[in-house]
């Protein structure tokens, strides 16, 4: 995975800087942040999943495993009811 540039790094933390500061709320930016690492974490696991199902023969027992841990992924991406998470747009 490709490291971020100095640069990179530096315009995303202004970008985050004028996030914050035109909606107010510097916590929900950091809630967004959590939420996508979250995410990163989950597809990270699914791609070892997929690459170990297919290094070991497209078995049958892998296959549901791999179909379980999609669902998993899936229930983990809804957004809870009545929850005030569900403004961050990730839903």
């Amino acid at each position: 995975m490709k490291t971020a540039s100095e640069k990179e790094v530096s315009q995303a933390l202004l970008i985050a800087q004028r996030y914050a500061k035109s909606r107010g709320e510097a916590q929900q930016l950091g809630c967004l942040a959590l939420n996508l690492n979250q995410r990163l974490e989950y597809l990270e696991h699914l791609l070892r999943e997929v690459e170990h199902y297919l290094e070991a023969g497209q078995e049958a027992a892998g296959h549901s495993h791999l179909l379980r841990d999609i669902a998993h992924y899936h229930q983990q991406l809804k957004p809870e009811e009545g929850s005030e998470h569900q403004t961050f747009g990730l839903e």
